[in-house]
């Protein structure tokens, strides 16, 4: 299976509550490819969502060193959409 499909069954594991599954898949994403800015985009604010407030850290100041977090992640605003389907903002919450 190829990282993007990968990344889409994390997204639906945070779509229906799998928040540690959902880790589990982009962790795996990273493991084949450490420079996924998505997965780590989507793992960071996973982590975030965990409790992991440091490897959150971590892995979203990768993502923007790496120059691509502006496509992917934006801060969720009440009675707006994620952008790209995007599940989980940064206060945490959970969008179905």
């Amino acid at each position: 299976m190829d990282a993007g499909q990968e990344i889409e069954n994390g997204i639906a594991c945070l779509r229906s509550g799998r928040v540690n599954g959902a880790a589990v898949i982009f962790r795996n994403v990273l493991a084949a490819d450490s420079d996924n800015i998505e997965a780590l985009v989507l793992l960071g604010s996973t982590e975030q969502v965990i409790g992991n407030h440091n490897e959150a850290i971590k892995l979203l100041e990768k993502a923007m060193s790496a120059g691509g977090v502006a496509p992917v992640f934006r801060p969720c605003r009440p009675g707006i959409r994620p952008v790209r389907s995007w599940p989980v903002c940064c206060s945490g919450s959970v969008h179905g």
